[in-house]
Formats: structure tokens, C-alpha cells, sequence
């Protein structure tokens, strides 16, 4: 499941950092879009995380339910132990299956 914050940081990465193609960029996006989850409240999280985005991330993943949060932010993998989801990046995500 995903959040349109989610949505828009992919979005971003992909055109910005990564320089995937526009038509390309659109093409994921609707892919993804049935994907998408809206979430009325949040949970409140006591975790020191420092991007406050990322604590919406956290809370986002606890609140629809999922116990696995697949990531490349660096903040999160490097917190992963002391955050109340499992927390892997793509590449171990890859691995493991």
C-alpha cells in the first residue's frame, strides 16, 4: 500500500535523482496509483526519526496494518531496530525472494 506522499517522493526520485524518463516516470505512477491508500489519522510515534516526513512514513505503515516497510531512506534503515516495523531496503527485499 501506498500514501501520495509516497507516491510524489517516488515520482520525484525517479524523474530528479535517477533521470528515468517523464513518459516512464508517468507510466509507474499509474501503475502504482491503485495502490494507494488514504489514511484519515495517523498514529502518534514516540521514535526520534530526523526528516519529520519520515515519521509520517512510519506512522502510515502502522496505521494501514502492514508489518514490513521496504526503503532506501538511509534514516530509516539506519534506525531500523529502534522502530516498531520491520524495516528493509529494496535490495534485501529482492534477496529474499
Amino acid at each position: 500500500m501506498l500514501s501520495d506522499y509516497i507516491l510524489d517522493e517516488l515520482r520525484e526520485k525517479l524523474a530528479g535523482k535517477l533521470r528515468v524518463p517523464l513518459p516512464i516516470v508517468e507510466s509507474i505512477h499509474t501503475l502504482l496509483v491503485p495502490y494507494r491508500c488514504q489514511v484519515d489519522k495517523l498514529p502518534d510515534l514516540a521514535v526520534n526519526i530526523r526528516d519529520p516526513e519520515d515519521i509520517a512514513v512510519v506512522a502510515f505503515t502502522l496505521s494501514i496494518g502492514t508489518d514490513l516497510l521496504i526503503t532506501g531512506d538511509r534514516d530509516l534503515l539506519d534506525i531500523a531496530d529502534e522502530l516498531p516495523v520491520r524495516v528493509i531496503s529494496p535490495r534485501q527485499f529482492y534477496d529474499a525472494t
